[in-house]
């Protein structure tokens, strides 16, 4: 066999490969909060635990990358649908979990969870709505991360690209746009 014919078949392999992974992969149906409440499909819930939102203004002089939703001490995070954990990364305070979701309508986002203590997932794990990934800081936790609040910072990400920082550094909304999608019309969306 010729060099074209062999980059050829390995090319149709892969194709092939991962049509397959594609149709085989679930896609995110149920889609809840993150965190322990009665009704974690209610978004007035989110709005009432809301603290910083998406695009704020950070001292640092980026733009915040999320949505910050408060939570009581040691409080369970979950993951908000079925997905594959793909990263898990950070130290204290900023340890942060990385779950690739498949949406119905075909694309992929990412869900990151900053600020768990405890994390029970690894990475490669198949996670669902029901899943609890890790728990919000206990009160010496709390104490010693010098936080304003209590709370989880919950991140829709459009791409795993430059995922092991604690979140991208955007400085315009225009860049803030182009990684990320704004959490709370996600779940406005979504609930």
């Amino acid at each position: 066999m010729n060099s074209n014919k062999i980059n050829t078949l390995v090319f149709c392999i892969i194709l092939i490969f991962t049509n397959f992974q594609q149709l085989n992969s679930e896609t995110i149906k149920n889609i809840l909060l993150p965190v322990n409440c009665i009704n974690r499909d209610d978004y007035e819930e989110l709005v009432k635990r809301s603290l910083d939102g998406f695009g704020a203004y950070r001292t640092a002089g980026h733009k915040h990358a999320g949505l910050d939703i408060e939570g009581k001490y040691g409080e369970p995070v979950y993951s908000i649908g079925i997905g594959v954990v793909k990263a898990i990364y950070g130290e204290y305070p900023y340890k942060t979990v990385l779950i690739e979701h498949q949406m119905e309508s075909g694309g992929i986002i990412y869900s990151g969870y900053t600020h768990l203590e405890d994390i029970i997932v690894k990475e490669n794990d198949v996670v669902n709505e029901n899943t609890q990934i890790g728990r919000m800081f206990n009160k010496e936790e709390f104490i010693k991360a010098d936080f304003y609040k209590n709370h989880v910072h919950f991140e829709v990400r459009k791409t795993m690209e430059r995922y092991k920082g604690i979140s991208i550094k955007c400085y315009t909304m225009a860049e803030l746009n182009k990684y990320f999608y704004d959490p709370r019309i996600f779940f406005k969306k979504y609930l």
